[in-house]
């Protein structure tokens, strides 16, 4: 993946956050 730097940052840094969360709470779920 090439780096052009006109990337937004700030949404791609949420996207991540949120996919993380996401990941987190199917993981609380599946070990319940």
């Amino acid at each position: 993946m090439e780096k052009t730097g006109r990337e937004p940052k700030p949404m791609l840094t949420k996207c991540s956050g949120e996919g993380l969360l996401l990941l987190l709470l199917l993981l609380l779920l599946y070990y319940m």
